[in-house]
């Protein structure tokens, strides 16, 4: 091991056990952006300029909401729907879509009866168009390839990567809580929690191929056509702390992965005192933004 490895080495640990410590590649301070509490998952919306955040309080198990940042306008709020929803609903996943000059919101929802929801995006607020109650698993990160074909992962313990086109099909088993899910052409991205990789496979030949080890791996996002953002919950005990109290801090970290070689790098850190527990980030032109497990706002930076 190289000396300049063994100090860059040496100075993430640093970053990590440094008691107020924050690593942001930006010369911006972190902006906190108010939202309903557990704003989970992201999905931007590049039509309507649009991004959609999947709120749920998880500590009360009150029912859960959908949340819109106009990116123009900077201004959040809770997107109403258009019809009472007559079921519980705990949205986890997100992800967004067009097709025949609509555009669609897919939605996994774990509450007790575990299902995938899709909305039409309409001017007033989200219209329910369907509810996939005929899934398997228990869904967390759904990809779409169109309105009635999608891939998402079943996050138990024993999980898998399940593809849906009308019936639900096990694509890839025993992977110990399958998360994030990513599509980008033939090329299918996860990740796995218990077991802390990044793997890569294709819808054509499912065949797990890991590209990197990320302790803690959640959502992935595109950072550019050679890279991904993946966040991470690295810190296994405070993690743990935090989901049952919210005056414990989790630390947040997202990482820089290439999507070939598998080479990482800190992207952004923080000990928990700005933002706890991120689990996705999102980059949307110039911006960084990042969604967390249980508090009420989400982050944005410019890079």
């Amino acid at each position: 091991m190289g000396r300049t490895l063994i100090l860059g080495y040496v100075a993430l640990i640093l970053c990590f056990t440094s008691c107020r410590s924050t690593f942001i590649v930006s010369d911006d301070p972190l902006e906190k952006i108010e939202t309903g509490y557990g704003p989970e998952d992201l999905a931007f919306d590049s039509i309507g300029n649009i991004l959609y955040i999947a709120c749920d309080p998880r500590r009360t198990g009150d029912q859960g909401s959908i949340w819109g940042l106009d990116l123009t306008t900077n201004e959040s709020k809770q997107i109403p729907f258009l019809s009472k929803l007559n079921f519980e609903f705990h949205p986890l996943g997100l992800d967004v879509f067009y097709e025949d000059g609509e555009t669609y919101l897919l939605v996994t929802n774990i509450g007790e009866k575990r299902e995938i929801d899709r909305f039409v995006v309409k001017d007033e607020g989200l219209a329910l168009d369907h509810r996939f109650v005929n899934i398997i698993g228990k869904p967390n990160d759904v990809a779409a390839l169109s309105k009635d074909e999608f891939y998402y992962t079943d996050a138990r313990v024993f999980g898998s990567i399940i593809h849906y086109d009308g019936r639900a099909h096990k694509i890839l088993k025993g992977l110990g809580l399958a998360n994030g899910i990513f599509i980008e052409g033939d090329d299918l991205y996860f990740t796995t929690t218990i077991f802390g990789n990044l793997y890569r496979t294709t819808l054509a030949q499912p065949k797990k191929h890991k590209i990197s080890n990320i302790k803690g791996a959640d959502n992935i996002t595109r950072y550019d056509k050679n890279q991904l953002l993946i966040t991470s919950h690295h810190f296994t005990w405070r993690f743990m702390k935090h989901s049952i109290r919210a005056n414990y801090s989790s630390p947040s970290l997202v990482y820089k992965v290439d999507k070939d070689t598998g080479m990482k790098e800190v992207y952004y850190f923080d000990n928990g005192s700005e933002i706890s527990a991120v689990s996705t980030a999102l980059k949307v032109g110039k911006r960084i933004f990042m969604g967390q497990i249980y508090g009420n706002v989400i982050g944005q930076f410019h890079k």
